[in-house]
């Protein structure tokens, strides 16, 4: 049976319980390396000063560390990548390297269309400074394709038993105006509702989840939404119930989730910050 809107709630507060040491340590990396990022167990007024941060050094290091990934993994001059396929006796027929080769060009194409190239730069930066990094796709409105790179701070992850991630919940704040916009009107909660009719309040944030995940219960011979393998739901927490006329599904999992590395026994990864932290704070103590 489909999980309800509270029982996700209630999932998503004990996943949140259980990263709280991770939390910290997030904090502690973004606040010498990721600084505009340093909002992981609290938030910042909009336009407040950052921490007395003196020493650079950890933020260049991690800058040059995700530029220097980014250049081996997609060098501009030259491909990124070319489409192969297993079958010799395929490979060597011409119309097959034709059509892989165009469909590669096609690919390269719309990747640097897309907003492919500061979506990665930001999610290495994120994987050398916080150990785990999240890059989301989806179809977009003006372009081919839309990648997103999610602060940590916002996605909590779930691995299966083959210990890949295949759930994702993501927080994220929408004001009555906003959710308007995203979701309509009509499908607003009372709480929501309320401060939309009033001009004074249309601005407050309120939160929402948005999950995706396996879907368990699907018909594999239908082909719409709420069929497909990976269901995605999204949550009033304010409001504790679905968000109406907002399920849908993906025919693939949407999120890229990488560590840099990782205890067996744990599931978010480890950085390279974390590791050179007590150097880093160091550094800035002597300036």
């Amino acid at each position: 049976m489909p999980a309800t809107a509270k029982e996700h709630i209630e999932r998503m507060k004990r996943l949140e319980t259980d990263r709280a040491n991770f939390d910290q340590q997030f904090q502690n990396c973004a606040d010498y390396v990721m600084p505009q990022n340093s909002q992981i167990i609290s938030e910042r007024s909009s336009g407040e000063v950052l921490m007395d941060l003196f020493d650079t050094t950890g933020e260049e290091s991690n800058i040059q560390l995700a530029s220097g990934l980014y250049s081996f993994m997609f060098p501009t001059e030259t491909r990124a990548f070319v489409l192969e396929i297993d079958d010799e006796k395929l490979a060597s027929q011409d119309n097959v390297k034709q059509w892989l080769d165009q469909t590669t060009k096609i690919i390269h194409k719309y990747l640097i269309s897309s907003t492919f190239r500061e979506a990665f730069f930001e999610y290495l930066k994120s994987l050398g400074c916080f150990g785990t990094a999240c890059l989301y796709e989806e179809k977009g409105k003006k372009v081919v394709i839309v990648f997103i790179n999610y602060f940590i701070r916002d996605i909590y992850i779930v691995r299966n038993s083959d210990g890949d991630v295949d759930t994702v919940y993501r927080r994220f704040k929408f004001s009555a105006r906003q959710f308007g916009q995203e979701f309509g009107v009509e499908n607003m909660g009372a709480k929501i509702k309320t401060a939309y009719n009033d001009l004074g309040t249309r601005d407050k944030k309120f939160e929402f989840l948005h999950v995706v995940q396996p879907r368990e219960d699907r018909d594999a011979d239908a082909d719409d939404a709420l069929n497909m393998p990976w269901s995605s739901e999204y949550i009033s927490r304010d409001e504790s119930e679905f968000i109406n006329d907002s399920e849908g599904g993906y025919e693939e999992f949407p999120y890229q989730v990488s560590v840099f590395d990782k205890d067996s026994l744990e599931d978010y990864g480890r950085s390279p910050t974390m590791k050179k932290l007590p150097d880093i704070r160091m550094a800035n103590e002597l300036k």
